[in-house]
């Protein structure tokens, strides 16, 4: 059994845009850099012919990650209306108990995550531990900052 990424249907796109600038406009400067720094003579002591040999390594090496990243997401579209409990791609208003402060957050995939956004991964501690509860219900979320208290609110959808 193959064990899938999830992402939202947005964050997917965000990625496939991604692909597409490094495949073509990324490919064409860095083309561009080569034919200009081949005219300058001696590549074997050429440093802007090196470097942009370098910057095509690495482009050509976050392609080759993204397309592989890809091949293994499953696309998933969040439930639309009331839930009973956080699932993958829902938002909710959650209390942070210590403090009694909230914030509004959502599941997302690993590559969407954004925490100071309130995109949360549904694969980090987080995001573990609200999966599958509902308002009303606490959960501790142990961290490498400590550990904390949360209460969900409300889900939003």
């Amino acid at each position: 059994m193959i064990n899938r990424s999830l992402i939202t249907r947005e964050g997917y796109k965000t990625l496939i845009e991604k692909l597409h600038a490094l495949t073509t406009t990324g490919r064409i400067k860095i083309a561009n850099d080569l034919h200009v720094a081949r005219e300058h003579g001696d590549l074997s002591e050429n440093a802007g012919y090196q470097y942009a040999k370098d910057m095509q390594a690495h482009n050509e090496a976050k392609i080759a990650k993204l397309q592989e990243f890809l091949s293994g997401v499953e696309v998933v579209d969040p439930f639309i209306g009331k839930s009973e409990f956080v699932s993958f791609g829902c938002t909710a208003r959650v209390k942070i108990l210590e403090t009694d402060d909230t914030k509004t957050i959502t599941i997302v995939g690993e590559t969407e995550s954004s925490p100071k956004s309130g995109k949360i991964s549904y694969r980090s501690p987080f995001g573990k531990e609200i999966i599958g509860k509902s308002p009303g219900d606490d959960f501790e979320v142990e961290a490498p900052g400590g550990e904390s208290y949360w209460e969900i609110l409300e889900i939003l959808g």
